[in-house]
């Protein structure tokens, strides 16, 4: 009998073992199918927004029009359902296109985002005079990139991360800034009109150096009022 408990035992711990496996298999299936399923929205986006912008005559008004629709709806239903780093991909394919102007993505949700960089070429780094005012950025990661004329006016920016990156010009006018990360950024003549850096980490040296101010919460709670 004690042979036979000894014996349970151990095929219960082998069994358990090789359930463990089974199970750790299939997740990883799943996760690499999930994976291989993102890509192909991705790539999917890509090509229909290329041929959008290639079939529709942009001298019309009205083509012009209904173009922006088209791409503001395509655009923001494919975001919905990539995962953070490929969404990033995603603006910045638009940002390369100089196609974000005319989509709008104002409202638009992209928490959590993270906005890729590359070190072997600066170029991919440049997010310049990018337009996402309003947008919906909580917890996003904008670390090491260049954002020099951006706005990001009246968005939403909590728990966000801009360490090393070059915030010059940057307009934050009204936008929420709570928690949010300036580690080595470069503010140099930012506009903070109005905007909330409660709990944020950004130094009264780098706010010395911004245009203005007035009328911003500033990361210790008190209202600037110059």
């Amino acid at each position: 009998t004690l042979v036979i408990g000894v014996l349970t035992i151990i095929y219960s711990v082998n069994q358990a073992g090789i359930n463990d496996n089974e199970n750790k298999k299939d997740q990883n299936h799943i996760h690499i199918l999930g994976e291989q399923q993102r890509d192909t929205i991705l790539s999917n986006y890509v090509r229909d927004i290329s041929q959008l912008y290639l079939d529709l005559d942009d001298d019309e008004n009205a083509n012009s029009k209904f173009q922006s629709k088209v791409a503001h709806t395509m655009t923001s239903a494919t975001l919905r359902q990539l995962d953070p780093r490929r969404r990033g991909y995603l603006i910045r394919y638009l940002r390369e296109l100089d196609l974000l102007a005319s989509i709008n993505l104002t409202g638009v949700d992209l928490t959590k985002i993270v906005f890729p960089r590359s070190d072997v070429s600066d170029i991919y780094n440049n997010y310049q005079s990018i337009d996402l005012s309003r947008s919906i950025l909580s917890n996003a990661t904008l670390k090491q990139i260049d954002l020099k004329n951006s706005d990001f006016a009246y968005a939403v920016l909590n728990d966000a991360s801009f360490a090393l990156s070059n915030c010059i010009n940057v307009n934050f006018t009204y936008a929420q800034l709570q928690w949010t990360d300036f580690s080595g950024a470069d503010v140099t003549n930012a506009t903070f009109s109005y905007s909330n850096l409660h709990f944020s980490n950004i130094r009264y040296d780098q706010l010395s150096k911004a245009r203005t101010l007035r009328g911003a919460i500033l990361p210790d709670g008190t209202v600037h009022m110059k």
